[in-house]
């Protein structure tokens, strides 16, 4: 898939102008007192120094796809925004768990580059949900969104900047006994649009529905349904096989899935708690080839080793459809685990590892070699909070991916600096 000579440019949205005049509002005005306090504007700066930002092999590779042989910039970005969170009348549980609310998210970020101006672009994003409970038993809550979010570029190569724009609205509810027993169901659905990449333009539809049983509060059972669709604006590249019967030319990737899991949640003591899920993933296209099904599953520990100190490991299997040309479906395998330490009230640090192998499926069918990709990822962190209201950030993070098809392996590091407010 070749990208075209521009991406496609929003205009500004209403969520920015409403950030504007919210962090304009005095902190101690009226308007935030008489709403109890409820709206939070905030305001951030980020230094980041990157050492591979088109995230290629080499100089040769990054002149051959930009023109340019600057591997590295340095990026600055600037985010305002603001949350809302309103309580609403009705019922109130008496650990204030299960409140009615209103909440509200509005956020911008600009990214300005030093060397690459031509990768200046403005993130945006507004998020809501109303949250509502009825008689103890019955939970609803609506929520949906829109953003314009940068796509990573460690999925695409192109020598401009991949915007995805995401428009999401959905439904959540559930009804809980005093037994312990539980049910729930839920729709959702997402619009996607992609700048330069217009052919995987799509929109999903989620409906799942769930029973549930906690025996008591340290341990719960779940077993749950999914039914997706995806539906792609734009065929996508037919697969380059003489065998497939696909043929040449172009093909839609429009599939349908269903997913079934049985989920288990147990705290052992205040310290552990651990997470375990499995189930089966089954995903029909118009073309039975391109049909995939396996098992997915995870497992995660938390340990609260002391007041000061936690622990974490989570490993995983999932599976994606892909619309690369010649690769059907992948297979994800992760690992990942880390610590949080509070050194003081002030001062916490974290250090996480993420390994994962990522297989592409189907390409054999098509007379291609299968890729494989081995991605390992280190981030660093520590925080300080001198004043209330008042953060100060460094961050380091190391990347890499090795991979058996030409062009994608890669190595960058990243170090940034981030100061913020919280009015």
């Amino acid at each position: 898939m070749s990208p075209k000579n521009s991406p496609r440019k929003n205009k500004k949205t209403i969520a920015a102008s409403a950030i504007l005049l919210v962090c304009l509002f005095p902190a101690k005005s009226a308007y935030p007192r008489l709403l109890g306090d409820a709206i939070k504007p905030f305001a951030r700066i980020r230094g980041l120094y990157d050492s591979n930002v088109f995230r290629v092999r080499d100089r040769d590779q990054l002149k051959a796809l930009t023109g340019d042989d600057r591997l590295s910039d340095f990026i600055t970005v600037y985010s305002v925004g603001t949350t809302l969170r309103y309580g609403l009348p009705g019922y109130q549980s008496p650990d204030q768990s299960a409140d009615q609310s209103v909440s509200l998210l509005l956020r911008t970020d600009s990214y300005r580059y030093g060397h690459y101006t031509g990768l200046n672009e403005d993130q945006e994003e507004l998020q809501g949900d109303i949250a509502m409970r009825f008689l103890d038993r019955v939970s609803l809550r609506i929520e949906g969104g829109h953003s314009k979010l940068l796509e990573p570029r460690r999925d695409y190569q192109s020598a401009l900047p991949s915007m995805i724009a995401l428009n999401t609205a959905g439904i959540i509810i559930g009804y809980d006994l005093p037994s312990g027993l539980g049910a729930g169901a839920a729709f959702r659905r997402e619009r996607l649009l992609y700048s330069i990449f217009a052919d995987r333009d799509e929109t999903t539809r989620d409906y799942s529905g769930a029973l549930s049983y906690a025996p008591s509060p340290y341990s719960r059972f779940e077993i749950s349904y999914e039914r997706m669709s995806a539906g792609y604006d734009y065929p996508q590249p037919a697969f380059s096989s003489g065998g497939t019967g696909l043929g040449s030319g172009l093909i839609k990737s429009d599939n349908s899935g269903d997913a079934v899991k049985a989920l288990v949640h147990k705290i052992f003591s205040p310290k552990t708690d651990l997470t375990l899920s499995a189930g089966y993933l089954r995903r029909s296209y118009q073309f039975g080839i391109r049909s995939f099904g396996g098992l997915i599953w995870s497992a995660g520990l938390d340990f609260r080793a002391t007041g000061k100190l936690r622990l974490f490991a989570l490993a995983a299997r999932q599976l994606h459809d892909e619309v690369f040309e010649n690769q059907f479906y992948s297979v994800n395998d992760s690992f990942a685990a880390g610590a949080g330490y509070r050194m003081t009230g002030k001062i916490k640090a974290s250090l996480s590892g993420t390994v994962l192998n990522r297989s592409f499926r189907g390409a054999a069918a098509t007379g291609t070699p299968e890729r494989r990709d081995t991605i390992c990822l280190l981030k660093e962190s520590i925080g300080w909070r001198p004043e209330k209201g008042l953060s100060f950030d460094l961050s380091c993070r190391y990347e890499v991916r090795h991979s058996n098809s030409e062009g994608f392996d890669f190595r960058d590091n990243e170090v940034g600096l981030t100061a913020g407010y919280e009015f």
